[in-house]
Formats: structure tokens, C-alpha cells, sequence
């Protein structure tokens, strides 16, 4: 009887035991939701101390102090399922190699990539993908003395802004009963406006004498802010709901939302997740008409907007960049900030039967609109961006902000991966607006019938080099080393392997003429042009007087291949100009913050034109003319600047 009376009293003692856990881990769950992150780990840790191996169990846990920037006791737990339970659980792979990137480990994260990919498991194979490219970019060394802002009175930050000519900051205030997100030091005036914790309060801007600012419920994502303006009567403030505009929050997220002015319109760009993106959050933008009313989102492109997240932008109209971050782009690792030249041009949209977003074409005789054109985006490189998360970047006055969770100590001696505001003085003083307004203006050509107006830099140029580099046929492929002496290299050798040809075939005319006109090209372009580069190189270094240089890229492909395919190709090509014409200038003695690479626009012709050239070349068994040949090059300018 007593054995008995035992059994049941385990029994009892093991049912509520199962329902205990059930419960907790249903609130853990809950928490995890509403992204309470330290409530769910509290929560979890309590449950692993009786259902430590519990694989669920762990994989919440680390999840849970991932997203809580708790990368280290994520790392634990992901390696220790990684070992037992990765073909139950392959998405562990992919955030083990998350956290190995950002510490900087590219062999261990590179080694987790390639098992995460060879596993069955597909929602984050293209990410994966892509991030084994990612880890072989090699970033530009800028020489900028970047320094930790030691002013925010905040733990976690979320960038900077001015009111009323004052460094405001923004970040994370805790509270006896939660966390909001408010922004501080404030005038007594402003400080009403964001006491209410039972909000969040992100993106503030002074713009044409307005105050604009997003809220939403504290412990709610950034995707359910609001955009709010700021109302005043006598001496009371408050905030009002900016509704029926094409960027609130109409069912779509629309988050970091910035004014702007350029060419006498007024622009906002925002980061919106909304249907016609590319990827996740886009850059999108809305252009106010003659009736003084915002017109409807235009994408900012494929040129800016990619499969992944792009965030947070900033326009500097003074010197039309448009800045911004994204974890998808040729970077470090987590967001990198970018930044790309833009103007307005007269271009086709057309949408893509695919239900793709819009696509900027210019197409001669057709009907055409004004939107932004972007060149290919520049990384900011090193020290401002880092395998870490690096966002928020902003100027104020003779100062540009940024917010990074790059640590202070090393990542295996950090408990919490918070987010710190960093600033470095700008290389350039801030435009005045009169000399703005009165500057000519210019025009720079783009492909077919578009162009870009843009002012005019009043820089003092002293004699300028122009050259033209030529590429071989759907080169640079994805495998080729992106840089142009290779490629000059693998040009030339294809080329002798064709005089081979000519010259032991039989006589006649026209083998006669094409090698004619073969080694004309080769020795007066080809050739000639790439020699006139490195004298070029050679001149440069020779400069005492540390001016700027300034070197203008833009690529050209021929019409054969899809649009999609031959922009990716341009930007291949630049990218390996770009690296060879960087490298040797190091070499040269001439330091990195001396050189400025500004990229144009592509120039893709949209449809074939016969040629009726003799032909020049024989690629993959075609006779292709010559004027493809002289199509598949990359325009560089030169110019130092005082």
C-alpha cells in the first residue's frame, strides 16, 4: 500500500511538473512574441535548470539572447546544438555563423555557412549565400579618427539629432516597471512632449520650422511607429497623429523617415517594407508636387535596394549623397553604412511582368517622368563601419553621427553588444545655402537620353587624365578577382590566341583586315590606354601639394543579356577598376583619404542594333563586332583637386 501511495505521489508530482513547464514555457513564448527578450530568458533559465537538455528548450534560449545582443551566451548554446542536434535544428548553423562574423572570425563563420547551405533546410540558403560573398570584400581603409560619444546619457542608443541648434540623443531609458525609448538632454519645453513611458519615441527632425517625431507603444517593434508633428498653443506642446500622407503608417511600415530639400523640391526618404521592395525594408522616397502635396513612394532602385534590409537614410543635399545601411550589400558583416551619388533624371519606369518592382530605363521616344537616379553605392569602409552593426548615420553641423555595437573590449570578454554613438569631424565644410542657390548648374551625361543636374562642386581643377579600360566578353564573371590587371592580362592572351589563328590560316582579304584591325585595337586601346593609367598612377604620386583625387567610374555593357544581368555586370566591372586603380595608389605612397571614387550611372543599351562591321572577335564560338567590343569598357576621369 505504501509503494503504492509512493508511485502516486510521483506520478502527481511529475504531472504538475509537466504542467508547470508548459506554463512557462507558453509565457515564454509570449514574451519572445512581444519581443520581451529579458523576460524570455529569465523565463527560460528557470525551465533549464530542471529541462537542461531539452533541445527546444535551448534553441529559445539562444534566440532569445541573440536578439537581446547577448551574442556570447547565444554563442554557447548555438554551438552546443550545433554538435548534436544540427540536422534537427539546421538554422543554428546560420546563426552561429551570424555571431562568428561579427566577432570577426571569417574562417569559423565561413566554415558554419558552408554547413548551413549543404543542409536541407532553405529559408536562409540566399542569405547564406551571400554572406560567404560578404566575407571576401575587403574594405577601403579611410584615415578618419572616429571617436565613442561619451555624452548620451543613455546605455542603448538609437542616433542623434539637433533641436533648436542642440545635440539631442536617442536611446533606451529604463524605468521600475519597463524600458521606453525617449530621447535626452531636452529643453524644460520638450520634456513633456516625450514623459510618457508608456511610449516610444524615435526619428526626431527639425525640418522647415516643423517637429517631426515617431511614436509607438513602448515594448512594440520599430515597424508600429507613427509619424507625429509636434503642435503648440500658448505654452503647451503635443504631439499630433501625421495622417494621409503616402509615408505614415497606412497598413505598411514606414520607418526612419527623413526630410529633405534638394533642387528646390522638398523629398522624404523612408525605409518601408511595403509591397513593389526588392527584399525586406527598402529605401523608398515621395517627391512633393506643384500643389504642395507628397507624391506617391517611388523605390530608390535596384542600385540601392537589394534582397536584404536597407535602413536608416540621410540625405545630404549639399553634395547629393544619399547615406544609408544595409546588411545585404559588399560589406564587414550586420549593416554596413553606404553611401551614393544621386541626381534627378528624366527616365521610362516600367514594371516587369513578374509583378518586379519598378525598373529606371531610359528609352529614347518614350514617355518619361522625373525621379532620383543613384550610382552604385560606395562602402564607407573602415573605421566607420565594422563587422559590427553600423547605422544611424547622420551630419550635424561640422560632425557626422553614427550609432555601432562594435564593443569596447573584445567580443568574448563583452556580456552586452549595446548600440554607442560615434562621430568623426567631417573632411569638408557644410555648404552655406545662398552659395547653393547661386552655384550654376551643370549637366553630367547617363545612358540614352537621361541626365543629371547636379551643382556645381566650385572645385579648382588642375589637368584632367581620361582613359578607357576594355573588357572581355560577360567578364568580370562572379569567380574572376576583381581587379582590372587581371583582367587586362586574361584580355591579352585572349587576343594572341586569336592573331595564333589568323596568322596560320589561309590568305585572304578579310583574315587580312579583321587582324589589322585586331592589333590596332589592341596596341592603340587596349594596350595604350592601360599603360596611360599607370604613368597616370605614377604622375599622382609625385604631387607634394596632398590634393584630393577624384576619380569618376562609369561602365558600359553591350545590349546583349537582360538589363538585370548587365547592371550587375557594370557594377563588377567598376568594382574591379575601382580595386586595381585604389591598390596602386597605396602602392604609389598616395594615403586613402586623399582619394575619392565617384561612380556614374551605367550606361545599358535596351535593345540591339545590328552592326555591319567586319567582326572582330570570336567569343564561345560567335563572330561578335567590333562595336561590342568597344562597348564593354569602363570610362575613368582623373582629377586632382585643390
Amino acid at each position: 500500500m505504501r509503494k503504492i501511495i509512493v508511485l502516486f505521489l510521483i506520478f502527481c508530482a511529475t504531472v504538475c511538473q509537466a504542467q508547470s513547464y508548459e506554463v512557462l514555457l507558453r509565457q515564454a513564448n509570449d514574451a519572445f512574441a512581444d519581443d520581451d527578450y529579458e523576460t524570455a530568458i529569465e523565463l527560460c533559465k528557470s525551465m533549464m535548470q530542471v529541462y537542461e537538455k531539452m533541445p527546444a528548450l535551448q534553441l529559445l534560449t539562444a534566440d532569445a539572447y541573440r536578439l537581446n545582443l547577448q551574442y556570447n551566451e547565444a554563442r554557447a548554446l548555438y554551438k552546443s546544438l550545433a554538435k548534436t542536434y544540427a540536422e534537427l535544428y539546421p538554422e543554428v548553423l546560420f546563426w552561429l555563423a551570424q555571431i562568428e562574423q561579427l566577432f570577426g572570425n571569417k574562417k569559423e563563420a565561413r566554415y558554419y555557412y558552408n554547413r548551413y547551405i549543404s543542409s536541407s533546410y532553405i529559408d536562409f540558403y540566399e542569405r547564406a549565400m551571400q554572406e560567404l560573398q560578404r566575407l571576401q570584400f575587403v574594405p577601403v581603409n579611410e584615415k578618419i579618427a572616429i571617436t565613442r560619444d561619451k555624452n548620451s546619457p543613455f546605455f542603448h542608443n538609437y542616433g542623434v539629432s539637433l533641436l533648436n541648434d542642440s545635440i539631442v540623443y536617442n536611446g533606451v531609458k529604463p524605468t521600475k516597471t519597463a524600458s521606453y525609448i525617449t530621447f535626452a538632454p531636452l529643453e524644460k519645453k520638450y520634456e513633456q512632449l516625450f514623459a510618457d513611458s508608456r511610449f516610444s519615441y524615435s526619428d526626431l527632425q527639425e525640418f522647415q520650422n516643423q517637429i517631426y517625431v515617431a511614436r509607438r507603444p513602448a515594448q512594440t517593434p520599430l515597424e508600429k511607429a507613427e509619424l507625429c508633428i509636434v503642435r503648440d498653443s500658448a505654452e503647451i506642446k503635443w504631439l499630433q497623429l501625421l495622417e494621409n500622407q503616402p509615408f505614415a503608417n497606412n497598413g505598411d511600415a514606414n520607418i526612419h523617415v527623413h526630410f529633405s530639400q534638394y533642387n528646390n523640391s522638398e523629398i522624404v526618404f523612408f525605409s518601408s517594407d511595403r509591397k513593389g521592395g526588392f527584399g525586406g525594408f527598402d529605401i523608398w522616397y515621395c517627391l512633393k508636387n506643384e500643389q504642395g502635396e507628397f507624391g506617391e513612394p517611388i523605390n530608390a532602385g535596384a542600385a540601392i535596394n537589394s534582397a536584404g534590409d536597407e535602413i536608416c537614410p540621410f540625405f545630404d543635399a549639399a553634395h547629393e549623397r544619399l547615406y544609408f545601411s544595409s546588411d545585404w550589400h559588399a560589406g564587414l558583416g550586420g549593416f554596413d553604412i553606404f553611401y551614393a551619388k544621386c541626381g534627378f533624371g528624366s527616365v521610362v519606369i516600367e514594371r516587369s511582368r513578374n509583378a518586379q518592382p519598378p525598373v529606371v530605363r531610359s528609352l529614347s521616344g518614350a514617355e518619361t517622368t522625373f525621379v532620383l537616379q543613384f550610382t552604385t553605392p560606395q562602402n564607407m569602409g573602415t573605421p566607420v563601419n565594422s563587422s559590427f552593426n553600423d547605422f544611424y548615420y547622420k551630419h550635424l553641423s561640422d560632425k557626422a553621427y553614427f550609432t555601432s555595437n562594435r564593443p569596447q573590449k573584445k567580443p568574448e570578454k563583452t556580456e552586452y553588444f549595446y548600440n554607442s554613438v560615434f562621430y568623426y569631424d567631417l573632411p569638408y565644410p557644410p555648404r552655406h545655402a545662398a552659395l547653393d542657390a547661386a552655384s550654376p548648374q551643370k549637366s553630367v551625361y547617363l545612358s540614352g537620353d537621361s541626365c543629371l543636374r547636379r551643382n556645381d562642386e566650385r572645385l579648382v581643377n588642375v589637368p584632367e587624365f581620361r582613359t578607357t579600360l576594355f573588357f572581355r566578353h560577360d567578364f568580370p564573371n562572379e569567380q574572376s578577382e576583381l581587379n582590372y590587371a587581371d583582367e587586362y592580362i586574361q584580355y591579352k592572351m585572349l587576343i594572341e590566341k586569336q592573331f595564333t589563328i589568323l596568322s596560320t590560316a589561309s590568305f585572304n582579304i578579310d583574315n587580312k583586315v579583321q587582324e589589322k584591325r585586331l592589333r590596332d585595337f589592341v596596341e592603340k586601346q587596349l594596350q595604350a590606354n592601360f599603360e596611360a593609367l599607370q604613368q597616370k598612377i605614377q604622375t599622382l604620386a609625385q604631387d607634394t601639394a596632398n590634393n584630393t583625387i577624384t576619380i569618376e567610374l562609369q561602365a558600359f555593357t553591350s545590349a546583349i543579356g537582360n538589363y538585370e544581368y548587365n547592371l550587375k555586370l557594370a557594377e563588377r566591372r567598376i568594382a574591379s577598376v575601382r580595386n586595381y586603380i585604389f591598390e596602386e595608389l597605396q602602392k604609389a605612397g598616395i594615403a586613402p583619404n586623399r582619394i575619392i571614387f565617384d561612380t556614374k550611372i551605367p550606361v545599358i543599351p535596351t535593345e540591339n542594333n545590328p552592326h555591319k562591321e567586319k567582326f572582330l572577335i570570336v567569343v564561345n564560338g560567335n563572330l561578335v563586332p567590333l562595336e561590342n567590343a568597344l562597348e564593354r569598357r569602363v570610362e575613368v576621369h582623373i582629377r586632382s583637386n585643390f
